[in-house]
């Protein structure tokens, strides 16, 4: 005996699973980090072949630091931040 449904569930099925696909793309890239992270504008600079004004080289050399996040998304590999 073959089973009957009523006119139209087989729609709600797909939009109730349509539905729950979206819901579940949007939590995962909602829980993902970004893609676009932060620009290291030295790789950038060699990549493209632009120079960097030397007013960027004087203050990286004062401190190291400089044009880093101090307290990012993540730590870098090396526990640097």
């Amino acid at each position: 005996m073959r089973h009957t449904f009523p006119a139209g569930a087989g729609a709600r099925r797909r939009a109730r699973a349509a539905v729950a696909a979206l819901g579940a793309a949007a939590l995962l890239a909602a829980a993902s980090p970004p893609a676009a992270t932060a620009q290291d504008v030295e790789m950038l600079a060699r990549h493209y072949g632009t120079p960097l004004p030397p007013g960027y080289f004087e203050t990286v050399d004062l401190d190291r630091n400089a044009f880093r996040f101090r307290r990012g998304f993540r730590r870098a590999p090396g526990g640097e931040p």
